[in-house]
């Protein structure tokens, strides 16, 4: 399991992961890791006590639950980020160089 986090756009890196791969153990339960079929859209999960919401998942995840015939729930808009609203509110000031500055004075 890979968890990714949503960045704005104008971040450098296309995906962030939040949490790399690897088995990761359900709360409460000792030697026990989640599994393919514990997960659908929609549900809350708890890893190493924080709450996910699952909203979405790839096209690879989508094409594998098809082939073991099990239904995934609709897919969710991602929650309100007041933070990534304003940073696409802002826009990037264009750069002018000195050279540039030179030719319009001329």
């Amino acid at each position: 399991m890979i968890i990714f986090k949503q960045l704005s756009q104008n971040w450098t890196i296309a995906e962030f992961h939040k949490i790399r791969r690897h088995l990761i153990p359900k709360p409460g339960e000792v030697n026990s890791f989640y599994r393919w079929d514990d997960l659908n859209l929609g549900m809350d999960v708890e890893i190493y006590e924080v709450t996910y919401h699952i909203v979405d998942c790839d096209e690879f995840t989508k094409n594998f639950f098809t082939r073991v015939e099990i239904q995934l729930n609709r897919n969710e808009e991602f929650p309100y980020d007041p933070f990534l609203v304003n940073q696409e509110k802002m826009k990037p000031h264009p750069r002018t160089t000195t050279t540039q500055i030179l030719r319009n004075l001329y």
